[in-house]
């Protein structure tokens, strides 16, 4: 979208440069054209009429959508090295590390939708682990006590029906865990949709774990007869809050989109109780997914090469491994914790 309005404001640019040429400017337009000149100093200043406003809004608009274009930070060297040399391994890597490449997925560009499709292949991949899993934990507010009731902090959903052996040599599925590519550039348009749903009830986040594209919108709606106080982070990072959104009665909905401003995994904590946890990868491109409860996911339309598969999950860390993917063929990824 923000292609098409630059199309436009050049479009309309010429058009008014062609009129000044041609002495057969509009009323408005040197006043325009003066604005625009004066932003730089600005000392100077500027009264506009009402006329004049709208062209102005109409300009910051079409910047403020370049603008909205977040880019991925640019890694260094040393974080490319220790990201690719564990992945070649097949081997465990720093959950924050791991995390803060989310970030730079597509390193310092912004990812490129091909008009016409290239030479691709799929991912079937699947995250499981060797032994048992770990147990979610019962959590017993403190306070709020006529907003929250006890309940199980379900970190790894289990697929329905199936039997959970408690010995270290069983193979579990692991659910709820965050996969993504990182080093693709290019491929496919993102499908993901541009506006999620986040809800706080009975004291927990629900989903808690869930994908969202660069740029959407979030709606946080509160259903829980307290005061909260959400703040968005990045993982890892002891960085000032993405955002923060603050509820005061149930039935509130807050939408907001400066939290999926940039792609970074994204955690979410109430200041005011500390058992609320939710996370969000903020993805930079289509590949980024959440596993179900089996513990599977699929990466369709993949352009052809070699990339780094990574998976996190909250109670168990982070691994790497390096996937290839060939045209017209289906690679199968298997991720073991």
């Amino acid at each position: 979208m923000p292609n098409i309005f630059w199309r436009r404001a050049a479009r309309r640019d010429a058009r008014r440069a062609a009129r000044r040429d041609a002495g057969t400017e509009t009323a408005n337009e040197p006043a325009m054209r003066r604005f625009v000149q004066q932003t730089v100093a600005p000392r100077k200043s500027v009264r506009l009429n009402a006329g004049q406003h709208l062209g102005v809004c109409y300009v910051c608009l079409v910047s403020a959508a370049a603008c909205g274009r977040a880019t991925a930070p640019k890694p260094s060297a040393a974080q490319i090295d220790s990201v690719t040399a564990a992945a070649k391994a097949s081997t465990a890597i720093s959950p924050d590390t791991a995390g803060r490449s989310l970030a730079w997925a597509i390193g310092a560009t912004v990812y490129r939708v091909d008009e016409v499709a290239g030479a691709n292949g799929t991912i079937n991949g699947s995250v499981h682990m060797l032994g048992a899993l770990p147990l979610d934990t019962m959590v017993v507010p403190d306070r709020d006590s006529t907003g929250c009731r006890a309940f199980q902090d379900v970190t790894m959903p289990v697929k329905r029906g199936a039997r959970v052996a408690t010995n270290d040599s069983a193979e579990h599925d692991v659910g709820n865990a965050i996969v993504w590519l990182v080093g693709v550039t290019h491929g496919p348009r993102d499908v993901l949709p541009r506006r999620v749903n986040l809800v706080l009830n009975d004291c927990h986040l629900e989903p808690r774990v869930l994908v969202a594209p660069v740029g959407a919108t979030i709606n946080m709606t509160n259903r829980d007869n307290m005061l909260s106080n959400l703040h968005f982070v990045d993982h890892g990072r002891d960085v000032a809050p993405r955002a923060t959104i603050g509820f005061t009665d149930p039935g509130q909905v807050v939408p907001s989109e400066v939290p999926l401003g940039r792609p970074g995994l994204v955690e979410i904590t109430d200041e005011k109780h500390p058992w609320v946890r939710g996370f969000i990868a903020v993805a930079p491109h289509p590949f980024v997914a959440v596993t179900e409860a089996d513990g599977e996911f699929v990466f369709e339309g993949v352009p052809v090469g070699e990339y780094t598969l990574v998976a996190w999950h909250e109670r168990i860390g982070a691994r790497v491994m390096q996937v290839r993917v060939r045209a017209g063929a289906t690679t199968n990824a298997g991720v073991k914790y």
